[in-house]
């Protein structure tokens, strides 16, 4: 199951890889934009004939036991020892790989990669391809793992975080796991916090909102360097 969902999702993320690479169109645009129609067929989906007969509510049937993640232990499930080893197999590829060297080439600049040589088309559609197999994986683990089932709010909120930790993590693999981490440890204090000391969610997402302002206000006093300058005036005196 796990394989046919990483195909699946090498196949949908195939679709604004190549728009990019064909037509030149915008990859963000392309990919919010499939986001939508990939929301409304969940829903189709889920409304309609993935509905669950024992009830009324959008969601699919219980899996099957054969169907779903084991535990490993009493408060582990399987899809954390899942993700973290391919974290590890991403954080080699990209840190000591000569697949990851061309990677970083590419990215840091495009057009002397293509004049040594590197094949610069097929090290991003790679990429695209591994990401969206990756993203894939990620929606069957919380899926088979943590909810048993396939809902209609499955995914909420995943894709923004992705972005998020990525950019505390620098995009490194390694820093990633710790940052997603400390970024899901503070998820769950909050909704304790709205469960038991009934505090607005809005105020953990302000608490993310200023992480993400140091951040960048410290990646921008890193590279640049702010300079005093005072005018001094002479004064006549008549």
């Amino acid at each position: 199951m796990a394989l046919i969902a990483m195909l699946a999702g090498m196949v949908w993320v195939a679709i604004p890889a190549l728009m990019r690479m064909r037509f030149a169109v915008n990859e963000i645009i392309s990919t919010l934009l499939l986001n939508y129609v990939a929301t409304y067929f969940l829903y189709d989906l889920l409304y309609g004939p993935w509905k669950d007969a024992s009830d009324a509510f959008p969601h699919s049937a219980q899996y099957l036991p054969a169907e779903r993640l084991p535990d490993v232990g009493s408060l582990l499930n399987a899809a954390l020892p899942i993700a973290l080893v391919f974290m590890l197999i991403v954080w080699w590829l990209a840190e000591f790989s000569r697949f990851g060297f061309y990677l970083k080439f590419v990215y840091a600049n495009q057009t002397m990669a293509n004049f040594a040589g590197v094949p610069t088309g097929a090290v991003v559609l790679i990429a695209v391809l591994i990401s969206g197999a990756l993203a894939a994986l990620g929606g069957f683990l919380i899926s088979s793992g943590i909810e048993g089932r396939l809902t209609q709010g499955f995914f909420e909120g995943y894709g923004f975080s992705g972005v998020l930790i990525a950019f505390l993590a620098r995009n490194n693999a390694a820093f990633a796991a710790i940052v997603a981490l400390l970024v899901a440890m503070l998820f769950v204090i909050g909704q304790s916090f709205q469960i038991f000391y009934q505090i607005p969610f809005a105020m953990v997402q302000m608490i993310q909102a200023i992480i993400v302002m140091s951040v960048a206000a410290s990646d921008f006093f890193i590279r640049h360097r702010i300079h005093i300058s005072t005018v001094r005036q002479g004064c006549r005196t008549y």
